[in-house]
């Protein structure tokens, strides 16, 4: 994510201390680890739609977070912080939590969410139901959710139920003719970002980081690492840091399907 290495920075000063490394995509668990050798480590999948205003974070949507043990903390040290007992902070907060036994699949079910009206909203800088109402628009959609499947399935990954978000059914939907599917999942997304904008759409808009690395970039990576190729996640996320460094780029693409189509073949 843009702000992991900040944040391992800060938290360096508590080498001994479990960390919830709560973030979208895939890929960033290993920086995690390789930068606190010692202490415990949490993975956290958040599936509610939060925004920061004015200094307060708001819920836009009903979801929950879950939980995975990336690494115990050393058994009997007052810092081991066990994944059970933040899972009972949260609940007491009044958010729903779950405990899952592989962050690996919890991360690459999270990560099946974050793919849907999520970059080429940023790219057309278009709402993600508009993008669902264009049946081109939803081919591209459904390719690189395929694509994620294929790598999940070829990594030994399970698609698991997430509080709030139980993508098992979204990883079903991939495999039905597309005029069965694409109802589905424009009711999905309809439900799924509570009226906020998609992370990637609000990135390209500012100029900033994008975390487009993790996500369509994350597959992208993973398919190369087990010799294949997932084309268009990776043209996807090629597109998409040029939209953000590049504002011409961005005017390029914005509102414009035909060249998104034309650079996708």
């Amino acid at each position: 994510m843009p702000d992991l290495a900040s944040a391992l920075d800060s938290a360096a000063a508590w080498p001994e201390s479990t960390v919830l490394a709560a973030e979208n995509g895939v890929g960033a668990d290993a920086q995690v680890v390789s930068a606190r050798p010692n202490g415990g480590i949490l993975a956290g999948s958040l599936t509610t739609a939060v925004g920061l205003e004015d200094g307060v974070i708001h819920r836009h949507s009903t979801g929950g977070i879950g939980l995975a043990t990336v690494r115990s903390g050393a058994q009997g040290s007052f810092e081991a912080v066990t994944a059970e007992s933040v899972a009972t902070a949260f609940r007491a907060g009044g958010l729903g939590a779950a405990m899952l036994a592989d962050p690996q699949s919890m991360r690459w079910s999270k990560l099946l969410a974050n793919l849907v009206g999520n970059a080429t909203s940023a790219i057309l800088d278009m709402d993600p139901a508009d993008v669902y109402a264009d049946p081109q628009l939803f081919s591209i959609e459904r390719r690189q959710l395929r694509e994620a499947l294929a790598v999940m399935r070829r990594s030994g990954l399970v698609v698991c139920r997430l509080p709030g978000a139980d993508v098992r059914g979204l990883a079903l939907a991939v495999r039905l003719p597309a005029r069965l599917m694409r109802p589905i999942l424009r009711r999905v997304v309809a439900a799924g970002r509570g009226g906020k904008s998609p992370s990637l759409r609000l990135a390209v808009r500012s100029g900033g980081p994008t975390e487009v690395d993790w996500l369509q970039g994350g597959v992208a990576t993973a398919a190369h690492a087990l010799g294949g190729r997932a084309p268009v996640n990776e043209r996807l996320a090629t597109i998409v840091r040029e939209c953000s460094a590049d504002p011409g780029r961005a005017a390029w693409f914005r509102g414009r399907p035909d060249r998104l189509l034309d650079a996708l073949d």
